[in-house]
């Protein structure tokens, strides 16, 4: 029984031990999936203005990582930018409603001390303030109010304004001036409802006051509207990862369109981001020489009405025109190996095929040198026949001379031109 106790135990151990294992594998092979990030810095040329997250010194990246295109240091308050023909959004849509719970938190500690000058405001709850206020002490605090908010708007648009004339954005000092004009706006804003509080508790109300009021709330309304704009100013702008792997693409092409202000005519910027890796096909044409092609011949007299057959000398090679496959390992490099497979007509309009190796040179204009096997049926003397100049035949009253046609290797040379231009994915957006 202590065995058969000591067996289960092992048992268990040996299973608890390889799920542990089976875990452990598990998590190790959990990968992620590199993004290869192009940043682009918008603010003032420099050496480091494209930025490679993969230190490449080149737009180049690996056909089996995504890819995205990354913005920084640029302005919304003056420029507008267009990304792969579709707009980029430089301001988010987020809505700039305070609550009453936002206005008590920034009021608390402050007890509407706005002027700075240690006394607590007319509308401060206090025991020596009385709850209702007397219609000439609502005006007072109306105008007051009124050129505080007036002026924190006046100096929001100016800031505005100012920033807009810069070519990139300071993000630390926006961030800074944005964080305090929402700070007094709450405060304002705490005031005016306050105060809109005090009126309502007046037994009657004299229409300039209700008219003051509305006044106050429209240009708070208006502030409100301004600091939105300056909250939803993003700092970065991006292309989500692009897949491209599988796509017989020769790059991805990020044209970048930045209007200056009002202006509807945009000053225009491509980056061509080459692909390497992978396998590229594409068709290419041009003209090759060729060792395969038909013999010709001729004779003469011989005695008794025979011929001497001989052979024309017409070189080793003849020349045609075709087309040919180029499959490539794609490097983004201006000068790659290609395997071809192709077909050429002669000059006596036979058909051949090719197939042999190449050399791609250029990128935007791609020259293609190819060398190697042609193939085809070409016409031969038949076998019995002998070309020595010494043996006769009689080749009858039509004098043809016998020939066969015959499928046979030789070899070729050749340069094409590449007439399709590289493929980006630009028309699959």
């Amino acid at each position: 029984m202590k065995k058969i106790f000591l067996l289960i135990l092992a048992v268990v151990s040996i299973q608890n031990s390889l799920s542990q294992n089976k875990n452990t594998t598990e998590d190790t092979t959990k990968v992620n999936i590199t993004t290869s990030v192009i940043t682009l810095d918008l603010s003032k040329p420099h050496e480091k203005s494209i930025r490679h997250s993969n230190n490449k010194n080149k737009l180049v990246v690996k056909n089996r990582n995504p890819l995205a295109f990354n913005l920084i240091n640029g302005n919304p308050f003056r420029y507008r930018y267009v990304l792969n023909y579709n707009k980029v959004n430089l301001f988010t849509n987020e809505t700039f409603n305070p609550s009453i719970s936002d206005l008590e938190v920034q009021t608390e500690n402050n007890n509407l001390d706005t002027d700075g000058d240690g006394i607590p405001d007319p509308l401060d709850e206090s025991p020596e303030t009385p709850n209702a206020l007397s219609e000439d002490v609502i005006v007072a605090i109306q105008k007051d109010l009124k050129n505080k908010i007036s002026e924190l708007n006046i100096s929001i648009s100016s800031f505005i304004s100012n920033i807009s004339d810069d070519d990139n954005l300071n993000f630390d000092e926006f961030n800074l001036m944005k964080d305090e004009f929402k700070k007094q706006y709450l405060i304002y804003l705490k005031e005016a409802e306050d105060l809109q509080k005090k009126i309502s508790e007046l037994d009657t109300v004299d229409s300039s006051i209700s008219d003051s009021q509305k006044e106050i709330f429209d240009i708070v309304e208006s502030t409100r509207v301004s600091i939105e704009k300056l909250l939803n100013t993003k700092q970065n702008i991006y292309l989500l990862p692009l897949d491209i792997n599988g796509d017989n693409i020769d790059y991805v092409e990020i044209k970048l369109d930045i209007y200056d202000g009002e202006n509807e005519t945009p000053e225009t910027y491509k980056y061509k981001v080459w692909i390497k890796g992978g396998v590229k096909i594409d068709v290419s044409g041009g003209v090759y020489i060729t060792s395969l092609f038909d013999k010709e011949y001729y004779t003469t007299d011989a005695d008794n009405d025979e011929k001497y057959i001989y052979e024309n000398d017409l070189g080793n090679y003849d020349f045609g025109f075709g087309t040919m496959v180029n499959i490539s390992l794609r490097g983004g490099s201006w000068a790659r190996p290609t395997l071809n497979f192709g077909a050429m007509f002669t000059s006596n309009q036979k058909f051949q095929m090719l197939t042999g190796l190449g050399l791609i040179l250029g990128k935007n204009e791609r020259f293609i040198i190819h060398t190697g096997l042609s193939m085809g049926r070409i016409n031969v003397l038949k076998d019995e026949y002998i070309i020595d100049g010494e043996t006769s035949y009689d080749l009858g009253t039509d004098g043809n001379i016998p020939h066969n046609e015959r499928f046979k290797f030789g070899h070729f040379f050749g340069v094409t031109y590449n007439f399709s231009k590289p493929k980006s994915n630009e028309n699959k957006k």
